[in-house]
């Protein structure tokens, strides 16, 4: 009796063993990840996902620990951090742990595609339901907004996101955004909101915001394009070319140039159907009250890696400064895009 006492003493050391073998090996990505648990996931489907993702290696051992801490009956939604070569142990006390919000930036000028891609890298969302998201009617309308496209409503700056959000939560936290920053301008006095209404004047503000690296030049640039439509010249906006084309680098063909798109507005007068990116404060702001005091009517960038423009009222003034920059460009060796 004594050795089978003994022998089952030795057979649960080793099985305590082998346990903590399985629980507590790291096996992990080698670098520290994140894991993010959708809103309405099963913990089943975590399990599975996580084991494809490479994040554990044993799917039942996950789920014996995790159904231990009572896991599977209270997993959140929500991102959390793992460390580098993460254990099951490590993984199942993270997704047991309450989400932590994490920080993601949203630039000036990005499109609504570009903020797809910004959510997925942060892993708070797929990047092509989002982008769908942005195109959906029915969610614009939920949201209040006087359009069929998120495009300019997706208000540039850095959010708190713990992972837990739904597409159209996080849509519409930057919409809201936008409208809180948009009620602290100055429409009062604005000629351009008096005659583009909202719409128009985000519009302008889209494509100043890609125009504009230098965001000093914001409210001339703005004057430019203002004065365009003032005197029915087509604005020559080339990113709105882009915006129609997606093409975001490297030279326009002259086919592309010539594109039938209602963006284009090389071909075609005033403003495109809707904004081209999501505008930040300064570039409303210019399109709100641009820079029209000098008559302005053409700019041209100086290639000379200042990010800055000429500007000029007179065709041949522009052209003299176009060729500058085109000799520039030579000297440089500086892409043309």
């Amino acid at each position: 009796m004594r050795r089978v006492g003994i022998s089952l003493l030795v057979l649960f050391a080793l099985l305590i063993a082998i346990l903590l073998g399985i629980f507590f090996t790291p096996q992990g990505p080698g670098k520290a990840t994140n894991v993010r648990v959708a809103r309405g996931e099963t913990f089943r489907s975590v399990a599975t996902r996580l084991e494809s993702q490479g994040v554990i290696h044993n799917k039942r051992a996950f789920r014996a620990l995790a159904r231990l801490r009572g896991l599977d009956r209270e997993l959140r939604p929500g991102r959390r951090a793992l460390p580098a070569n993460a254990s099951i142990w490590n993984v199942v006390q993270a997704l047991y742990r309450k989400p932590v919000p994490f920080k993601i930036s949203v630039p000036e000028g990005r499109t609504c595609w570009d903020v797809a891609g910004i959510l997925e890298r942060a892993q708070l969302s797929d990047s092509l339901p989002f982008a769908k998201l942005c195109e959906d009617s029915a969610t614009t309308k939920r949201l209040g907004l006087p359009t069929k496209r998120l495009e300019g409503y997706l208000f540039p700056d850095t959010y708190l996101f713990d992972g837990s959000e739904s597409n159209e939560e996080i849509a519409s936290t930057m919409v809201h955004h936008f409208h809180s920053v948009w009620a602290g301008l100055d429409t009062t006095h604005s000629a351009s909101f008096r005659e583009l209404g909202a719409k128009g004047v985000l519009t302008l503000a889209s494509i100043v915001e890609r125009e504009a690296a230098d965001r000093s030049e914001c409210p001339r640039i703005a004057g430019v394009f203002y004065k365009r439509l003032h005197v029915n010249m087509t604005l020559g906006a080339d990113p709105t070319v882009r915006y129609a084309l997606r093409k975001f680098t490297g030279s326009l063909t002259v086919s592309e140039l010539a594109s039938n798109s209602p963006y284009n507005t090389r071909k075609f007068e005033g403003l495109p159907p809707g904004p081209i990116s999501n505008p930040g404060r300064q570039a409303l702001e210019a399109a709100l009250h641009p820079d029209t005091a000098q008559g302005l009517l053409y700019f041209v960038a100086r290639d000379d890696g200042s990010r800055r423009h000429e500007f000029s009222s007179d065709y041949n003034a522009f052209l003299r400064d176009k060729r500058a920059a085109a000799h520039k460009r030579a000297e440089t060796g500086r892409p043309d895009l």
